[in-house]
């Protein structure tokens, strides 16, 4: 939550979860579940520190609490105050908001929008994402990912900090993308893009959940490949009764069944060493993994006889 302290200290409101105090010895510095550094402090220094802290800091008879700021609210809480489009959005996304929105104007654009503070469950980070997504990336904003509490990556238009440009390497940057291509519904433009360009990576940026933009890929990839993708009153019996994957695919009568499971944990590690996935399957060689390499790259499956 990007809050002035110096400004915070001397206002007669607090804001929700943090307290005004006193210190009665000097303490040292700490971190803070916000992440943001508190100290050290020096005796008879008033600060605005985070209610749990103060709650400590009193027991340990290192300062007195002058002041409580209100209780923070829960999600719920907050969610049930937010207008229809942006709780639409946030419940579609699987995201918390962490405190109210804040209409403004993005740094160095026109664009009139909402900053939400939304937490990341991976982190616990809270920052500040976007809402509706603006006409052009900025550089008063950036392209990243953060967890939602179903344990997905989900992709949002979030604040740089200090107005820095995107955080996105140079080989993903892209031009500006127009007010046009948000006029159609997200997994259109999903589809679209990866059918123009064959590049997953960029087809991705548009997809609110990288789950969903993932399968929308794979789904072309397939099709690509001469695959058809069924409905689920076709899919044979004996693939449903073992429960419904994302979807099946068939090519001259041979199944493939799809699970989409993107990892934000896999991924770190395969930047640093070979992944090795375990299954209770009698036989790993019926699996294929694939990344972006795999969608991206014309390619047949390993062998198509076994499925």
């Amino acid at each position: 939550m990007e809050i002035y302290w110096e400004e915070c200290e001397r206002m007669e409101a607090l804001p929700p979860g943090y307290s005004r105090v006193r210190f009665k010895r000097s303490t040292g510095a700490w971190v803070g579940s916000d992440k943001r550094v508190y100290g050290p402090y020096r005796e008879s220094e008033v600060a605005v520190v985070e209610t749990v802290a103060a709650r400590v800091l009193e027991a340990l008879g290192a300062a007195e609490v002058l002041e409580r700021g209100p209780e923070p609210r829960t999600p719920d809480e907050i969610m049930a105050g937010l207008p229809e489009d942006l709780r639409s959005y946030l419940k579609l996304a699987g995201l918390d908001p962490a405190g109210d929105p804040t209409p403004g104007v993005l740094p160095g654009s026109a664009e009139s929008t909402y900053m939400i503070p939304v937490r990341d469950e991976g982190t616990g980070e809270v920052l500040k994402i976007v809402y509706p997504w603006p006409r052009t990336v900025t550089g008063g904003c950036r392209i990243t990912a953060v967890t939602n509490k179903k344990g997905e990556s989900v992709l949002v238009v979030a604040l740089a900090e200090g107005g820095s440009q995107p955080e996105i390497g140079a080989e993903e940057a892209k031009p500006p993308r127009e007010l046009d291509e948000f006029e159609e519904p997200p997994e259109v433009i999903v589809r679209r893009v990866y059918k123009d360009t064959g590049d997953p990576r960029r087809a991705l940026e548009y997809a609110p959940m990288i789950r969903e933009g993932l399968k929308i890929i794979t789904e072309e990839k397939l099709r690509k490949m001469g695959y058809r993708i069924l409905r689920i009153e076709e899919i044979p019996r004996e693939i449903r009764v073992a429960g419904l994957p994302d979807f099946v695919a068939v090519k001259d009568g041979r199944y493939v069944v799809v699970e989409v499971r993107p990892s934000g944990r896999l991924k770190k590690y395969s930047s640093r060493a070979r992944i090795i996935l375990v299954t209770d399957l009698e036989e790993g060689g019926r699996v294929e993994v694939w990344g972006m390499k795999e969608l991206t790259s014309p390619r047949e499956l390993i062998d198509p006889s076994i499925f």
